[in-house]
C-alpha cells in the first residue's frame, strides 16, 4: 500500500446514491403519491380496462426496480459492495482503537490522514478499498459529473481504469467473504483452505486489450450521462408499465413509450428499442425489452462467478450498460420473445450468440453452489430468487401473477420479494415478513451511520421513510446507538435520527 500523503479531493462523495424516482436502491423502501384506498380501487378496475390504472403502473414500475436490485447478480453486487464498505469502516475504527489505542475522531478519513505515517500505512488499505468500491458503485449508478473528479484528483482513486477497478473490487469481496467466515468460526488459526474463496484467482487482464476497452468505456460514459445501470433500470420499468396495454399496434406503442422516455430524459433508450428488436407486436416488444434489461444485469459479476468470465473482452460481459449494447447488437438476429414461457429460449440464444454464460447456468449455480455470507438476510433473498428462477425463469417479469394472483404461491412470493416499507400518501405500511423487515432496517441505518463517521463531522441521519410516530424514531435511534457500540466500540451520544 503506497503511503497516502494528501487529503486533496477526498470530499464530494454523496451521502447515498441513488434513489430511482420513488425507490431507494440502498434502503429498498418505496414512496407512492397515492393513498392505499386508491391502490385498492385500481385493483378492482383491472378486469374492466385494457390499460393498467395509474397507481398500478407505478407499482409495476417500482417493483421492476426492486426485482432488478435484489434478484439479479449486478443488483446484488451493489449491495455486497455497500456491505463491504460498512465492514471496512468498522475494521478501520477497531484497528485504530484496539491496535493503537487511538481515540477515534470523525470525519474518519481526515483523521487517518493526520495520523503518523506508519499508522496510515497500516490502515490505509481499508480506506483504499472503501473508495474503490465507492467509485465502482458511482460509475454504475451515477453520471461522470459525480465520479469523474475522483478519477483525476482523488489520491485513493487517481488513474484507476474500469478493468483494474472491477478486478480490485472482486478481490476485496473475495477477501471479505473469507475473513467473515473466519470470524464466524471464532478460530483465528482457521486454515485458508477450509474457508470460502481460499483459492480465488483475480481476473487475468491483457494490458493491450484492457487499455482499448477502458478508453472506449470512459469515452462513452464521459460523453453520455445515460451510460449506466440506472438508464437500463428506468427504461425497463417504463416499458413494464405497458404490460396490460398490449392491444396497441406497434406504431402506437412506439409513440407512447418514446414520449414517456422523453419525459424521463432517456434518449438512449429510444435508440435501444426502435429498429433493433424483430418484434411485430407491442406484446413482443414489452416481453423482449424487459427480458433484455434483466439479462443486462445478469452477468457473471460476483467473485463466485469468476469461472464463468472467459475471453478477452470480459468487461462487456459484466458492466450492465455495455452488456446491453452487446445484447442489442445480437438481438437483431434473434427471434423475439413471444410469451413468458419463451424467456429461457430467448435469453439462451442471445447469450450463445455472444459466447456468454447463460442466465440458466448462473441461476443453477447460484441455487446449488453460491457460498453466502453468514447470517445475511438479503443475500438469502438473492439465493431464494434463484430457486424461483430455476422453476420459472420468467417469474420476475410476470406482472399478471404479481398483481392479480390470489393463491398461496402468490402470497408467499409477495412475502419473499416485496418492499420492506411502503409509504403511501396517507400511511406507512410495513412488510409482514418481520424476519426481513427488522434486519434490513437496522443494517441500512448501521451502513448509513458508518458512512457518516467516515465522511462527515457528525452522525446525523434521516429516516429512509416517513415513520408512524416519534416513538418509532426514538426506538430505532437507541437500537442504532447500541448496534454501533457493538460493532465499533463507540457510544455515540450525539447521534441524531430525524
Amino acid at each position: 500500500m503506497q503511503e497516502i500523503s494528501t487529503s486533496a479531493a477526498i470530499e464530494g462523495i454523496k451521502s447515498l446514491p441513488a434513489e430511482l424516482g420513488a425507490f431507494s436502491v440502498d434502503s429498498l423502501y418505496v414512496r407512492y403519491n397515492f393513498s392505499r384506498d386508491e391502490l385498492i380501487q385500481a385493483f378492482y378496475a383491472i378486469p374492466e380496462t385494457d390499460e393498467l390504472p395509474d397507481p398500478l403502473k407505478t407499482v409495476v414500475h417500482e417493483s421492476t426496480h426492486l426485482f432488478h436490485t435484489i434478484t439479479t447478480p449486478f443488483g446484488f453486487l451493489i449491495y455486497a459492495l455497500r456491505r463491504l464498505q460498512a465492514s471496512l469502516i468498522a475494521d478501520t475504527v477497531n484497528r485504530l482503537r484496539l491496535g493503537y489505542q487511538v481515540k477515534v475522531k470523525y470525519p474518519l478519513v481526515n483523521f487517518v490522514l493526520q495520523l503518523p505515517r506508519d499508522i496510515q500505512s497500516d490502515v490505509g488499505w481499508y480506506l483504499q478499498a472503501w473508495y474503490e468500491c465507492e467509485l465502482f458503485i458511482s460509475m454504475s449508478l451515477d453520471s461522470p459529473d459525480t465520479w469523474g473528479p475522483h478519477v483525476t484528483k482523488n489520491p485513493f482513486l487517481k488513474g484507476l481504469s474500469h478493468s483494474v477497478l472491477f478486478s480490485r473490487v472482486q478481490r476485496h469481496l473475495a477477501i471479505h467473504y473469507r475473513e467473515q467466515a473466519r470470524k464466524v468460526r471464532s478460530d483465528p488459526a482457521a486454515q485458508d483452505a477450509s474457508l470460502p474463496f481460499a483459492s480465488f484467482v483475480p481476473d487475468e487482464l491483457d494490458p493491450e486489450r484492457s487499455a482499448k476497452d477502458d478508453r472506449y468505456m470512459i469515452f462513452t460514459q464521459v460523453f453520455n450521462s445515460e451510460a449506466n445501470m440506472v438508464a437500463i433500470m428506468e427504461s425497463a420499468a417504463t416499458v413494464a408499465e405497458f404490460w396490460q396495454n398490449i392491444r396497441l399496434n406497434r406504431d402506437q406503442f412506439f409513440q407512447q413509450i418514446h414520449a414517456r422516455w422523453a419525459q424521463q430524459g432517456l434518449a438512449l433508450a429510444s435508440g435501444f428499442l426502435r429498429g433493433t428488436l424483430n418484434a411485430r407486436r407491442a406484446e413482443e416488444y414489452v416481453l423482449s425489452y424487459t427480458a433484455l434489461c434483466d439479462l443486462a444485469l445478469f452477468g457473471p459479476v460476483l467473485p463466485h462467478h469468476r469461472h464463468f468470465r472467459k475471453g478477452e473482452r470480459f468487461l462487456y460481459q459484466v458492466l450492465p450498460f455495455f452488456r446491453m449494447l452487446e445484447l442489442m447488437h445480437a438481438a437483431h438476429q434473434i427471434r423475439p420473445m413471444e410469451s413468458l414461457q419463451d424467456h429461457e429460449r430467448y435469453t439462451t440464444e442471445l447469450c450463445n450468440a455472444l459466447g456468454w454464460v447463460t442466465p440458466t447456468e448462473i441461476t443453477n449455480f447460484t441455487a446449488k453452489d453460491h457460498v453466502p455470507m453468514e447470517n445475511d438476510n438479503l443475500e438469502l433473498v438473492y439465493l431464494m430468487s434463484s430457486h424461483y428462477r430455476k422453476s420459472q425463469p420468467w417469474i420476475f417479469q410476470d406482472y399478471t401473477f404479481h398483481l392479480v394472483g390470489n393463491n398461496d404461491a402468490q402470497r408467499q412470493f409477495l412475502l419473499d420479494f416485496n418492499f420492506p416499507v411502503i409509504q403511501y400518501r396517507d400511511q406507512t405500511v410495513y412488510t409482514k415478513n418481520k424476519a426481513l423487515l427488522v434486519p434490513l432496517t437496522r443494517f441500512h441505518l448501521i451502513r448509513s451511520a458508518l458512512r457518516a463517521i467516515l465522511l462527515r463531522n457528525r452522525v446525523s441521519l434521516k429516516m429512509p421513510y416517513r415513520p408512524k410516530n416519534p416513538e418509532e424514531v426514538s426506538f430505532l435511534r437507541e437500537v442504532l446507538v447500541q448496534d454501533l457500540e457493538s460493532a465499533i466500540g463507540l457510544h455515540i451520544n450525539d447521534l441524531t435520527l430525524n
